[in-house]
């Protein structure tokens, strides 16, 4: 690893253990009490400790600073000339999950879909999977995680990103283990989208009809959740339908909902969708908000922004350079 950086990763490599899980064969007594000393720490954003300390005890910081303490029987690890600074967080991926080939695409003769199956109470269309909790499907993917990590991340925000309404995600590690080690937070947040993916029905085809799905889907589990309490409070009137996407999405309103766009005009559109339904939303921006930056600084929402480059242009000839705009240069969708 370069001299320069020497990323927390190692807080991945050891310090947890699933505690219902029998092991097999030689059991691991590996020292977890760590201190690394004499390096340079980056604790935050422009906060860095010259000279600094950092425990470790069972993957788990428990002192930092240029006066903390090394514990009585600790390893220590001299990191002189090198820097410790946290790992990335990927808020937005859905790493370790099964997704699958992508259904084949419609021929011109195939009849259109118009309804989906119904299994177990779910939505009315394919398009809707709020039910899903994907930290239940999450299974680590080692080739998947390396390349992460090579670029800084430790930890992922993980859903399957397909459908209007996808799912809650929930946060994992990048290190080695079971799920069940890996697993930092079982039921984080609602995802949504502007694309319907993967569904075949023929709604919504266009982004009027996804925006009208998210609305239509979202005063309907206002109306659900109301519906439900009134029941409670009076159980001799009918009894109104069980729907789990509606389910899943009664809490909404005290949650964050990440709303992923297509394109740069997007950001505005989920502001309103939030002011509408006094909903806390982090757009996820396409990457080309910058052209329109009054208006995206105007909505005061916290933004979830690719990280990517554009391909090099091709100019291998003179005056190639004239025939490349700015617009080339900064965009990348």
């Amino acid at each position: 690893m370069d001299r320069a950086l020497f990323l927390a990763l190692l807080l991945l490599s050891g310090g947890l253990h699933a505690q219902t899980t029998p092991p097999l064969g030689i059991r691991s007594h590996t020292p977890e009490l760590k201190a690394f000393t004499h390096a340079r720490i980056i604790t935050a954003p422009g906060q860095v400790v010259e000279q600094g300390t950092l425990v470790i005890d069972r993957g788990k910081i428990v002192a930092v600073g240029a006066d903390a303490k090394i514990p009585p029987g600790a390893t220590v690890v001299d990191l002189a000339g090198k820097t410790i600074y946290p790992g990335f967080v990927e808020p937005y991926a859905e790493y370790g999950l099964e997704t699958g080939p992508p259904p084949p695409k419609p021929r011109h003769y195939d009849s259109p879909v118009w309804e989906a199956e119904r299994i177990g109470g779910d939505a009315w269309n394919d398009a809707i999977h709020a039910e899903v909790d994907w930290s239940t499907r999450f299974r680590p993917d080692n080739d998947a995680a390396e390349k992460l990590m090579r670029q800084g991340f430790t930890s992922v925000q993980t859903a399957h990103l397909d459908g209007v309404f996808q799912g809650r995600a929930g946060v994992v590690s990048l290190g080695d283990g079971l799920p069940n080690d890996l697993i930092l937070r079982d039921r984080t947040w609602q995802f949504l989208s502007f694309n319907k993916g993967s569904s075949r029905q023929a709604y919504p085809e266009s982004l009027m009809g996804c925006i009208a799905m998210i609305r239509q889907t979202l005063f309907d589990a206002d109306w659900y959740a109301k519906t439900h309490a009134a029941y409670a409070l009076n159980p001799k009137q009918d009894a109104p339908e069980f729907n789990t996407a509606l389910e899943a999405l009664k809490s909404l309103p005290q949650e964050l909902v990440y709303v992923c766009g297509i394109d740069d005009l997007d950001v505005m559109r989920i502001d309103k969708i939030g002011k509408e339904f006094s909903l806390k939303v982090v757009p996820v921006g396409s990457g080309a908000e910058y052209r329109h930056l009054a208006e995206v600084k105007a909505t005061g929402r916290d933004l979830i922004i690719p990280v990517d480059f554009p391909d090099v242009p091709e100019v291998g000839s003179y005056g190639d350079e004239n025939d490349v705009t700015l617009r080339q240069l900064r965009d990348w969708d």
